[in-house]
């Protein structure tokens, strides 16, 4: 496949539109945890499985593209200014599960792949970058280490409703087109 042609695929309008509307549903997930768990470092939210169905349907850049958006629209939401670093983590989930979707398991296990894609994802965005950015940016101390424990939590639910999705053949092909 050429790359004028993998572009193209990026930009058409089911890729558009289907972008934005996951972006829209990791927005509304996030807000609803928000209100639920009143701000709190330690929160539980299944906000990143509209990531991992476009990293899954559309690969690794739209995955990162609707991780990096739904971050930019809840820091307007919240009145707060996006941190870099915040945002650069919530990318890397939906590129890394991405990227691990993609090239892993190639069709063979499919949930197998689908649960070594939400968990490297949240390990190297949300457990990783994530924590990292929290402690140079707010000096959090000890407490940024419960995400760890949190997010291998959060990691198992979205693999599991991930994998009940995806054992839905029709569903699975609107998905992912295979």
């Amino acid at each position: 496949m050429k790359k004028s042609e993998i572009n193209k695929g990026l930009y058409s309008a089911k890729v558009i539109t289907a972008s934005g509307l996951l972006t829209a549903a990791s927005v509304i997930l996030a807000t609803l945890a928000k209100y639920i768990f009143n701000e709190s470092a330690l929160r539980l939210t299944v906000e990143c499985l509209p990531i991992f169905i476009g990293a899954f349907a559309f690969g690794p850049i739209v995955g990162g593209a609707i991780a990096m958006g739904a971050d930019l629209i809840s820091c307007v939401i919240a009145g707060m200014a996006p941190n870099p670093l915040i945002t650069i983590g919530a990318c890397y989930v939906g590129v890394t599960a991405g990227v691990v979707y993609k090239y892993c398991f190639t069709k063979r296990f499919p949930s197998a792949r689908i649960t070594l894609a939400v968990f490297l994802g949240h390990i190297v965005g949300s457990m990783m970058i994530k924590t990292l950015a929290l402690q140079i940016y707010y000096r959090m101390g000890l407490i940024v280490l419960f995400r760890i424990p949190i997010y291998l939590i959060i990691a198992t639910v979205e693999s599991i409703i991930l994998c009940m999705l995806f054992k839905n053949k029709g569903l699975k092909n609107e998905i992912t087109g295979e």
